[in-house]
């Protein structure tokens, strides 16, 4: 997923990083940071990681998305 770090407490860039597992029961998805010497897996609720997607993406002019990669 395509994210902004600023919107989650982190960093005030944009990034991208694999979501690693859902937990249904608190709506929180985990976040596989690429960059996990410097950024640890973090939990974040779904309602702050939509608020870090709906963000614009300074290189496209778009609004950030994520990705659905399947076998």
């Amino acid at each position: 997923m395509n994210y902004q770090r600023s919107v989650l407490g982190q960093s005030k860039s944009g990034h991208i990083s694999p979501l690693a597992a859902y937990h249904e029961q608190s709506d929180r998805f985990l976040i596989e940071d690429v960059a996990s010497y410097k950024y640890p897996p973090v939990w974040v609720s779904t309602e702050n990681l939509w608020k870090a997607m709906n963000t614009t993406d300074s290189s496209s002019q778009k609004t950030r998305c994520y990705l659905v990669v399947r076998q």
